[in-house]
């Protein structure tokens, strides 16, 4: 499963000292998924890619790890359904504009 954000980064977002880390990869991971999904893309770009390295290893767009730090907060208050789901959607206006700019136009 692709990660956008590294695990220890997630924590320190999220102000956590002590929780269950397979609980947070969990939700990292979904978050990931879903910002994935807003950008249609399925695996990393190959501007991503960081040249030279080998095996790969990509360096995901500071935008794109905001965007999923956002979704992953969403997710994060969700998780035991504190917070009211009638209009729940983790991707926000905000989690929109920053992934704008990857997005490819769509033609009309």
């Amino acid at each position: 499963m692709i990660k956008l954000i590294r695990l220890d980064d997630a924590k320190v977002h999220l102000n956590l000292d002590v929780c269950n880390d397979s609980d947070l990869l969990l939700k990292v991971e979904q978050a990931s998924a879903i910002v994935m999904k807003e950008l249609k893309i399925s695996e990393f770009p190959a501007e991503w890619v960081i040249e030279g390295s080998s095996p790969a290893k990509y360096e995901v767009p500071a935008d794109v790890q905001a965007a999923t730090f956002l979704v992953l907060g969403d997710l994060w208050a969700m998780r035991e359904g504190s917070v009211e789901q009638k209009d729940f959607n983790p991707v926000s206006s905000a989690v929109r504009g920053l992934l704008g700019g990857h997005r490819d136009p769509t033609l009309a």
